[in-house]
């Protein structure tokens, strides 16, 4: 019976898929996607998916330059019928999906990206976020310009009820990591009282969730928060720009992260890491390269 519904239900989306991409296309769409119409999208919606493979097959026919797909794909997902875990699964998928939507969304509206490149004023920036909030992405600093990113706050509100406790808890650890964000001119800054306590958190979370469906992502939310708190931010270096010297006030820092959290894996990462710097006497080397690559992002 399962076999014969993930069958069924691929048959479903290919064709609703084949007679979309037959559809003649308007002389100005160049996105080169192959487009479902209104009234498939609202049948692909009401599809109950069961199983990863058909959820990605329908995601893979929706156009990523189209916000309506962000609600099909939320749609479909609420409608799925599976366990906890299966259920986390496909919700990694939906956050992949718009990743993809918001990645693409800038390259494809060349006007609003030349705007947010040139030091938009408020009344750019604001209706935009608006827009943009609706759909779950948020628009954040990024550089010189700014990137659209998946909003774990809207996601964790929207769907908490279909959620598993690890990955409420997850959304909530990155909700709060992108609260805690200032703002500093084109720059992101991270106070260290919050930098030091992602590094907990996360670490927290991946020894109690390993077979979490997105613990991959994690890893790379731990490595970069324990990274920012080794070497700086690009907003400000733990390292004089001049004398390539370790900051007193950061050392100390270090000291009292090794003496508070004992025991735990973050704090043995920095107690290597300071007696590394000592042998240096405390001044950046490639040697700090290094211990990143082999002890942080790996």
């Amino acid at each position: 019976m399962t076999i014969m519904h993930n069958i069924s239900i691929i048959l479903i989306l290919a064709f609703l898929f084949g007679c979309s991409s037959r559809q003649p296309k308007s002389s100005d769409d160049h996105s080169g996607e192959r487009k479902i119409s209104f009234t498939d999208s609202l049948r692909i919606e009401n599809i109950r998916i069961s199983d990863p493979s058909q959820y990605q097959f329908m995601l893979d026919t929706l156009d990523k330059g189209d916000f309506l797909s962000l609600r099909v794909a939320a749609r479909a997902y609420k409608n799925c019928v599976v366990d906890s875990l299966t259920c986390d699964s496909l919700f990694t998928i939906y956050i992949d999906f718009i990743r993809n939507v918001a990645d693409g969304f800038l390259e494809n509206n060349a006007d609003i990206s030349n705007a947010l490149s040139n030091s938009p004023s408020a009344q750019v920036v604001s209706p935009l976020k608006a827009k943009l909030a609706s759909s779950g992405i948020e628009l954040i600093p990024s550089g010189a310009t700014y990137a659209l990113v998946a909003n774990s706050g809207y996601l964790l509100n929207a769907f908490a009820d279909a959620l598993s406790t690890s990955y409420r808890e997850f959304l909530l650890l990155e909700a709060r990591d992108m609260t805690n964000d200032i703002s500093v001119g084109s720059m992101v800054n991270v106070p260290s009282d919050s930098l030091i306590s992602r590094i907990l958190g996360w670490e927290n979370f991946i020894r109690l969730h390993p077979t979490f469906s997105a613990i991959g992502v994690a890893q790379e939310l731990y490595a970069q928060s324990m990274g920012n708190f080794l070497v700086g931010t690009h907003h400000a270096g733990v390292f004089d720009r001049d004398s390539y010297l370790l900051n007193d006030s950061i050392k100390r820092s270090f000291e009292t992260f090794i003496q508070r959290n004992e025991g735990s894996g973050s704090a043995e990462v920095v107690k290597d890491y300071l007696q590394l710097l000592e042998s240096t006497g405390y001044t950046y080397t490639d040697k700090v390269d290094s211990f990143l690559l082999g002890r942080v992002y790996r």
